[in-house]
C-alpha cells in the first residue's frame, strides 16, 4: 500500500475525468444516445442496491458491487455484456471481499423476485 495516496495505483489507474467516462461506452452510443447510457448506469446501480438489500449484506458490499460494475462498464459496453448478470455477479464478488457471503443459488433466486425473466443460473455467477 503506498504511503501517499497521490502515487498509489488507484489514484493513478482508476481516478478517472469525466471526460474518459463521458467518452467510453462507444458502441453503447450507436444504438443509444448519451444519456440513455446514464440512466442504464443509474438503472443497474439502484438494481444491485435493491437486490443487495433484499439480501442483507452490509452496505459496504453494496457500494464496493456499484464500485464494480463501474468500472467494468468504463472498459465493457451493454451490448457486449449482459448488465442483469454483471451487476449479479459484481455483487456476489464484492461480497466474498468484504466478507459477507452468501450462496450464489440465493443470488439467483432474488434476482428472479426482482425480475422474472432473469434466464442466468448460479453456475453463470460463479465462472
Amino acid at each position: 500500500m503506498a504511503t501517499n495516496y497521490w502515487q498509489s495505483t488507484h489514484c493513478l489507474n482508476w481516478i478517472l475525468e469525466k471526460e474518459v467516462v463521458e467518452s467510453s461506452n462507444r458502441k453503447d452510443k450507436q444504438y443509444i444516445s448519451p444519456d440513455d447510457v446514464k440512466r442504464l448506469r443509474i438503472h443497474y446501480t439502484n438494481l444491485i442496491q435493491q437486490l443487495g438489500v433484499g439480501l442483507k449484506i452490509r452496505q459496504r458490499a453494496i457500494a464496493t458491487a456499484i464500485v464494480y460494475f463501474k468500472r467494468f462498464y468504463i472498459k465493457n459496453s451493454f451490448v457486449d455484456c449482459e448488465p442483469r448478470l454483471i451487476s449479479t455477479t459484481s455483487l456476489y464478488l464484492a461480497a466474498k471481499a468484504e466478507e459477507c457471503t452468501t450462496q450464489a443459488k440465493k443470488y439467483v433466486l432474488k434476482m428472479r423476485e426482482i425480475d422474472s425473466t432473469f434466464p442466468y443460473d448460479m453456475h453463470l455467477i460463479l465462472f
